[in-house]
């Protein structure tokens, strides 16, 4: 139970930035626990949508209470730089009186709920992500400062762990590691025919740090092996047309299938049909594609540089650990899983239990429980 609530009309709120379908399964999760220790749940979201996102969300599947602020976007329609300025929310809080706010990151809703603690005391939790410690001297100087006054803390991962615990979180902080309904990947399950056609899947946004060339430059080799395969891209981004052009010089257009962008259903039966699934990035905090890629048995080559990778892959086991800068290396490796039916059968396999016992909604809604009840 709580240690606030006894108190009438207790309530959490969560602020985050945009209505997405991976995270609606999670909020719901949580307002049910929270309604069973008679608690409110109320999220407050950055804005309703933003240009490069383009998911299908509907606010008649959330489960809880909830509102839309207004956001600034700074660069283009595909861009990744948008900044949530939350404005309104200190009104919001004022009024409803939460008992405790929990904020994404070092972000200036944080910077907001940093100054209410001061001048009136108000409680608040911070969920991050990170994987790196803040670049400039003020931002990290900043981020000390929420992490000294917060009540808690919960990281998407282990590495974003470290980076709060580095920066001087040193108690109540819980890895509510960063998922999916897994449940909902499962159920969509369909059976897979085998093909002399091999199916490499790779899905994502098409964007400079995503650095799907590394994929491409493989194929090259991987033709020259004999071997009969198309890789399915499901995305967009500024880099698609580099793409194509790439593809297209090297006469790999039947090879390569560019299917734009796709919602969750159509998602997974592609990662259904695939023999191998490419999760290829030069950066991510976490990247959520794995765990869904996971939840449906596929044979997995994963990249070092994402978050996901370190807590849910182990080498060998689940899934292959490379650096996909090394082309040869990434050649070899799809031929291993692509020739090799009882090897990606198993890993699949392995997969799948990995994150049902590790990386479901409720474990993470759990943590989020975990850390509220010792406020």
């Amino acid at each position: 139970m709580f240690p606030f609530s006894k108190k009438v009309n207790t309530s959490i709120t969560i602020v985050t930035n945009i209505p997405t379908p991976y995270r609606t399964p999670l909020f719901n999760s949580i307002g049910e626990k929270l309604r069973a220790k008679q608690v409110q749940l109320k999220v407050v979201f950055g804005a309703e949508k933003i240009g490069f996102r383009n998911w299908n969300t509907s606010s008649e599947d959330f489960k809880f209470q909830h509102s839309f602020l207004g956001a600034k976007n700074i660069g283009s329609q595909n861009s990744e730089r948008t900044r949530f300025l939350y404005q309104g929310l200190i009104r919001i809080i004022l009024r409803e009186k939460p008992n405790v706010i929990i904020v994404p990151g070092f972000s200036v809703a944080t910077l907001k709920l940093w100054i209410l603690n001061m001048l009136i005391g108000t409680k608040y939790v911070i969920w991050a992500g990170a994987i790196t410690l803040p670049k400039s001297p003020i931002k990290r100087i900043l981020a000390k400062k929420y992490i000294k006054n917060a009540a808690g803390y919960l990281a998407y991962s282990s590495l974003a762990k470290q980076i709060l615990e580095s920066l001087g979180a040193n108690n109540n902080i819980e890895i509510a590691i960063n998922t999916v309904d897994i449940g909902y990947f499962i159920s969509q399950q369909i059976e897979k025919i085998e093909s002399p056609t091999k199916h490499l899947t790779y899905v994502g946004n098409l964007l400079p740090r995503k650095n799907v060339m590394a994929i491409i430059r493989a194929l090259v080799l991987l033709k020259t092996k004999k071997i009969n395969f198309v890789l399915d891209i499901v995305g967009t981004g500024s880099e698609q047309s580099r793409l194509e052009n790439f593809v297209k010089k090297n006469k790999l257009n039947d090879q390569v299938n560019f299917h734009g962008h796709l919602q969750i259903k159509q998602i997974s039966s592609i990662i259904y049909k695939s023999d191998c699934f490419l999760f290829q990035t030069d950066f991510d905090i976490w990247g959520l594609v794995l765990n869904e890629a996971m939840a449906c048995e596929a044979p997995i080559i994963a990249s070092k540089k994402a978050g996901s990778t370190l807590d849910l892959i182990k080498d060998g086991h689940n899934g292959f650990i490379i650096d996909f800068d090394d082309t040869a290396l990434l050649a070899s490796t799809i031929i291993k899983l692509l020739t090799d039916p009882f090897l990606a059968k198993k890993m699949g396999s392995n997969a799948r239990k990995t994150v049902k016992s590790k990386a479901t909604i409720d474990i993470s809604a759990n943590s989020f429980i975990n850390v509220l009840n010792r406020i």
